[in-house]
């Protein structure tokens, strides 16, 4: 039982998440990444793009980068998945060069619909010790399946659009570690400041204060992966103490920061 990490230093924009712990659920969060998963065991509850939907094992996922989504186990005794991450920067560059730029939205397959060979053998190469050709090969010939498997995606629901939205969204992205109140919001958006956390939510299905966190939890992956302190991390980030960066962290990921650094 437990969570494992799967990387490998010559492909850093791949990262591979096995999950066998009971007790991990997760909020509403999101990856900068995309990420394709398969629930192995149990039944699970998810909540994506405004919609919740209990899965059964043997169901594959598929998140386009930024999907907001939560997810937690409906049974304590039966809970194991396999999630593959892809760092963004190499999707787009494969949905550009091998799908003319084409999106492929969020994905949910059973078992009983297709085979999943492609999917459980991408896995099985990044658990061994494949040399890294054959796994970025084995990669882009998944997602190149997963984009064949596409329906029309749905519209999404709600979300009023307004320019002042994306200049919050694009001042959280920039200045993620500082300390944002709505006042310095409604004055880099011209949104009256009660309205911000309902539009917000609207449009980006997290309130700003969430999407800040998910932002912190991100960069702070990355920074682990390069062997960077914890403590350092949780002052550098905006966080109280290590206590509740600590406790952030592992409800966002399923694991301790020094658990994801690869310690024991």
């Amino acid at each position: 039982m437990g969570i494992e990490f799967y990387r490998d230093a010559s492909l850093p924009f791949f990262e591979l998440k096995l999950c066998a712990e009971e007790e991990v659920r997760y909020k509403r969060h999101s990856h900068e990444e995309c990420s394709l998963g398969i629930l192995q065991q149990g039944e699970t509850l998810v909540w994506c793009d405004g919609e919740s939907r209990t899965l059964r094992e043997e169901t594959l996922l598929f998140f386009p980068p930024c999907a907001v989504h939560a997810c937690a186990p409906l049974r304590k005794d039966r809970w194991r998945y396999a999630m593959f991450f892809v760092d963004a920067d190499w999707f787009r560059a494969f949905r550009e060069a091998e799908l003319a730029g084409a999106e492929i939205g969020f994905t949910m397959l059973s078992s009983r619909e297709c085979d999943f060979s492609p999917v459980r053998g991408m896995l099985a190469t990044f658990i061994g010790n494949a040399e890294p050709l054959e796994k970025e090969t084995v990669a882009a010939d998944v997602f190149g399946w997963i984009a064949g498997k596409q329906t029309a995606p749905s519209p999404r629901k709600g979300g009023r659009e307004h320019p002042g939205l994306m200049k919050i969204q694009e001042h959280l992205r920039g200045f993620f570690p500082e300390k944002i109140t709505l006042d310095r919001l409604e004055e880099i958006s011209g949104i009256n400041k009660f309205h911000i956390p309902r539009l917000f939510k609207e449009r980006f299905m997290l309130t700003p204060h969430a999407y800040q966190t998910m932002l912190r939890v991100n960069h702070a992956k990355k920074e682990l992966r390069k062997k960077k302190h914890p403590v350092e991390l949780a002052a550098g980030l905006g966080f109280f103490d290590q206590s509740h960066f600590i406790k952030v962290f592992k409800s966002h990921v399923g694991v301790t920061p020094r658990q994801y650094r690869g310690e024991v």
